[in-house]
This record gives C-alpha cells, structure tokens and sequence, in this order.
C-alpha cells in the first residue's frame, strides 16, 4: 500500500465571538492534514490559526501543503511543522495511551453559565480599564465563593503598572491560581525578573509559542505553571515529553481546534496532572462535534480514528 497524504480547509464560527487583549475573534480558520501510511495506519494534524497568537494567512500557508501532499518541501514553517509532528505522534497510537484518564478542564467565564462548587474558571483580563476588570474579579470570586479557583488571562495586555495592582488586590487571595501571560511574549526577562518581586503567582503562554523552547524556561528557573497549546509547538513528541516531565507545573490548553485537532490536543493532555483549559462551549451544537468532546469530564481516545476518519469523509 502506497502512503496517502490529503488536506482538508476548517472553518467554523464561534457560537458566541470570544473577547482577548488581541481583539474580538468570531471564527477559527484551520488546515487538517491526514496521513494514511503503508500499512493503512491512519492519523491527523492540524494547522491551527489563532488570534493573536498566529500571523499566517491561510491561504499563504496552502502551497506549502500541497507540496506535503506531493512529499515536497514545507519549509521552516512553525505551525505546519506542529501537524507534520502530530501525524507522527504517539498519540495516534492507542496501545500507547491512557484510555482509562478523565480529564477535567476550566470553564471560559460567562455571564450566563452557573458554576458549581469545584470548577475552574477562565476569565479575560487586559481588555478594559484594571481597576474596573479587578473590581468584576473581586465580585465574581464574592459569587462563587471559595469553592472555585480563578485563573486569569491577560494575553500579553497589561503593563507593569497594572500586573502591580492585579498584585496588590489578590497577593493573599487563594482563590487565583495564577495570572496568564501578562505581557507580551518577547518580554522574556521581564517575566523572569518580576516573577519573585510578587506573590501573585504567574504563568507563561504566548512566551512558549513566541520561543519554541520549553527547557530555556527550567533552565532560566522559571518558578510559575507552563500554558501548552500542542497545536502551536512545532515538535509533538519533544512537548510530550516535557509535559510528561513537569505534569505538576503544565496545562494543557486548548487553541480553539476543529474535532481533529481537538482529540489530538484532549489525548496529549492525559500526560499532565492540572486540570486543563479544553473548554469547548464556543463550539456548542455546531455541525461535526462530537459530544464527547463537550461532557463535564473529558476522556481521550473516546472519539476513535474511525469516528474521526468518518468525519472526514464527510465534509
């Protein structure tokens, strides 16, 4: 049997637009690659656009993916050298993976979702005025009580001024898990320095995009959790292995993936220990999704390659 090599262009509006620091998103774009091999051996990766995070176009990136089609050249492409190395993983390999894993994830906050006792909850910062973003923090967690923790994403939209105040109003708060990515992801050694000059402890995302290099942070002792979207790291097996490695300090967090993308992203994040950022409610009731995929508790290898591959043949 001669290897196949097929794509497929994904793009699916959100059922309620997401607002970051980087703007209002509405809609993820995405590339899917499947890859069935010699021995019939079938599975898939995913060029993953993202606000913000991502400034490909994708109809820049299609020549390149119909040269992987032919066995050609992709060139120094980060994204498409993420769902090459996906196609690759361990992950396609369920002999290999923990079917048994339930995974639970945080919630993306939401005027109108009711949060119970237990949940993890995701909220934006960095969009409007702090003192105002903090005030709704502040009455969220008066709302939910000490039943919830909060993790608080700034996506690199605060200035060291405000990352001081965020301090000041939650040092002994025990409530915040941590303050995500408050400034941008070049600023490296401003994170490395302010790190132990607060209490409110932090943690890296877009860095870890912006770098590709996971060990420069243990190296750089870094103290704070490790945001991982696998979707956006060019080498599968290497980020595998460093969530493997450090599963007490890693989360594995979702970039917004088609179905495909998804299950790749849900199977890799039974190697860390957190409870994840997999929330899928931006999805809810479109056309394609699987309802494993929206349950309380996650469990990989629920969606089989065969639901997947019957996905695909049908779009």
């Amino acid at each position: 049997m001669i290897e196949s090599r097929q794509f497929r262009v994904y793009r699916q509006k959100f059922t309620t637009p997401i607002m970051t620091a980087h703007g209002q998103w509405n809609e993820k774009e995405a590339i899917i690659l499947r890859k069935e091999d010699s021995k019939g051996k079938v599975s898939f990766g995913e060029i993953s656009l993202v606000n913000g995070f991502t400034f490909d176009r994708l109809n820049d990136l299609l020549p390149r993916v119909e040269n992987w089609c032919a066995k050609g050249e992709i060139g120094e492409n980060k994204l498409i050298q993420s769902a090459v190395s996906s196609l690759d993983s361990e992950i396609w390999d369920c002999s290999k993976g923990n079917q048994n894993y339930k995974i639970k994830t945080a919630k993306l906050f939401r005027k109108d979702y009711k949060f119970k006792i237990g949940d993890t909850i995701k909220v934006k910062i960095g969009i409007r005025n702090t003192e105002d973003e903090v005030k709704n923090v502040k009455g969220l967690i008066q709302q939910t009580g000490s039943g919830c923790k909060l993790r608080l994403d700034a996506n690199e939209g605060i200035e060291m001024e405000d990352l001081l105040l965020w301090d000041e109003a939650f040092k002994e708060n025990k409530e915040i898990e941590f303050l995500e990515q408050p400034f941008s992801g070049e600023s490296i050694g401003d994170l490395l320095k302010i790190q132990s000059l607060i209490d409110l402890p932090l943690a890296l995302d877009e860095s870890i995009v912006w770098l590709q290099d996971l060990s420069y942070f243990c190296n750089q002792k870094w103290l704070g959790k490790f945001i991982i979207k696998p979707c956006l790291m060019s080498n599968w097996d290497r980020t595998i292995n460093f969530i493997s490695s450090n599963s007490e300090k890693t989360i594995v967090s979702t970039s917004f993936e088609s179905p495909f993308g998804y299950e790749a992203v849900l199977r890799c994040a039974s190697y860390s220990n957190r409870v994840a950022g997999l929330d899928r409610k931006l999805f809810s009731n479109c056309e394609g999704e699987f309802s494993q995929h929206h349950e309380e508790i996650l469990i990989p290898y629920s969606v089989s390659v065969e639901d997947l591959d019957n996905l695909w043949a049908s779009l």
